[in-house]
């Protein structure tokens, strides 16, 4: 048999081959092969990352319920509650003292629950472990420890972010 060049196009980009016809025939075979099983892994992770996302959420929630309320005026924003512990002085000082604390929980329980929302929105339109500054692929071991990450590695660490 003789030589011939083989343009074929994969999700990692165009591979031209120039063998044998047997063997590049084997080696597009394998490597659709390779392609199919690596897109159904992905879909799998995915798919359990969005489960785990959407848990999360809802814990996210049921926290900031237990003691605030949800915002009237702003969407997705909550107002903690006011403690009425009494009128003595230092019941006032208690309420004072553990309100000050819920809001600066209620500000990291929102920021987590923005940053779950921006990775469910990125499932839904297949955005999910896309670099938002080089648009390169997040690795799956930074999604694992870090499923609303936005950042490849590299970009996180030069833009010094999380």
């Amino acid at each position: 048999m003789g030589k011939f060049t083989f343009t074929f196009v994969s999700p990692e980009g165009i591979s031209r081959f120039c063998e044998r016809s047997e063997q590049v025939l084997i080696l597009t075979v394998e490597r659709k092969a390779l392609t199919r099983i690596s897109v159904f892994m992905f879909k799998k992770f995915v798919a359990s990352k969005k489960k785990d996302l959407q848990e999360r959420r809802r814990e996210i929630k049921k926290q900031l319920e237990s003691f605030a309320e949800k915002s009237t005026r702003v969407a997705n924003d909550y107002e903690a509650r006011f403690p009425e512990y009494g009128r003595a002085e230092d019941e006032n000082a208690d309420e004072v003292a553990n309100f000050v604390d819920s809001l600066s929980l209620e500000k990291n329980l929102e920021n987590a629950l923005a940053q779950v929302n921006v990775a469910l929105g990125k499932i839904a339109k297949n955005e999910y472990g896309i670099c938002e500054d080089c648009g390169k692929e997040i690795s799956k071991k930074r999604l694992e420890v870090l499923p609303t990450a936005q950042y490849c590695i590299d970009c996180k660490d030069k833009n010094h972010i999380l």
